[in-house]
C-alpha cells in the first residue's frame, strides 16, 4: 500500500521544499482498502467484543470451591451449572462433576485411573477400603447416548466461597471426570445450582 501511494502521489518541489498531493476522490486501490478493510475489521471487533462478554459471564459464575473428603482437602474453581439437575434417584443427594485435578488432590493417581465406569464394574474389590465405602453409581441421562451410570465418591463436604459468604454441602457426591472440563482449565467443577438457592448450608 505504501509503494502503491507513493508512486501515485503528485510530488513537486516548492521552494526548496517537497510537498505532495492528491486530488480527487481516491483511486481503485483505496476504495478496495475502505470496503473490504471496514467491514473485516467491524465483524472482527464484534466477535472479539462477544468474546470478552462469554468470557466475563463465565467468570462472574465462577467460584473457589474446597472438597473434603478422608481427612484431605482440594481446592478448585467450580461454576454452577444450570443445566446440571443430577441427583441420586435413592439418597436424593445433590451430584457435583469434577475432573482428574479435583480428584487426584484427594485420591492417588493410580486408584483415579481405575475410578472407571468399566473398571469399577469389573475390579471393585482392589479399590482401598475408604474409596469402596464412599464409591455410588448414578444412573444419569447425557445428549444423544441412552441411559448411563456415573461412577461418583460420596465426600464429607463442598464448601462454595461466595460474595455473601460460603456455602456448606454436607454428604455431596463427586462425579468423576477422567478429562479436563474446559480446554482452559478456568474451572475444574460442575456446581450443582440448588447448591446456590439453599442457604449457608445444604
Amino acid at each position: 500500500m505504501g509503494v502503491h501511494f507513493f508512486l501515485t502521489t503528485e510530488m513537486e518541489v516548492q521552494g526548496g521544499t517537497l510537498v505532495t498531493f492528491s486530488g480527487g476522490y481516491g483511486d481503485p486501490v483505496s476504495w478496495c482498502f475502505v470496503l473490504i478493510g471496514f467491514p473485516c475489521s467491524y465483524f472482527f471487533t464484534k466477535w472479539r467484543f462477544s468474546q470478552v462478554a462469554v468470557h466475563q459471564m463465565k467468570m462472574d459464575q465462577v467460584y473457589e470451591v474446597e472438597v473434603q473428603w478422608n481427612g484431605k482437602t482440594a481446592k478448585c474453581h467450580g461454576m454452577v451449572d444450570s443445566g446440571n439437575q443430577l441427583v441420586d434417584p435413592i439418597s436424593r443427594k445433590m451430584v457435583f462433576l469434577a475432573d482428574r485435578y479435583v480428584i487426584e488432590q484427594l485420591i492417588d493417581e493410580v486408584v483415579v485411573d481405575e475410578l472407571t465406569m468399566d473398571q469399577v464394574a469389573t475390579s471393585m474389590d482392589g479399590l482401598p477400603g475408604p474409596v469402596q465405602d464412599a464409591l455410588r453409581l448414578v444412573p444419569f441421562q447425557a445428549a444423544g447416548h441412552a441411559g448411563q451410570l456415573l461412577v461418583t465418591l460420596t465426600v464429607d463436604s463442598v464448601v462454595i466461597h461466595t460474595e455473601s459468604g460460603p456455602l456448606n454441602v454436607q454428604k455431596p457426591l463427586l462425579g468423576v471426570q477422567q478429562s479436563s472440563l474446559t480446554h482452559d482449565n478456568t474451572y475444574q467443577m460442575l456446581i450443582h445450582p440448588h447448591a446456590m438457592v439453599r442457604g449457608k448450608s445444604a
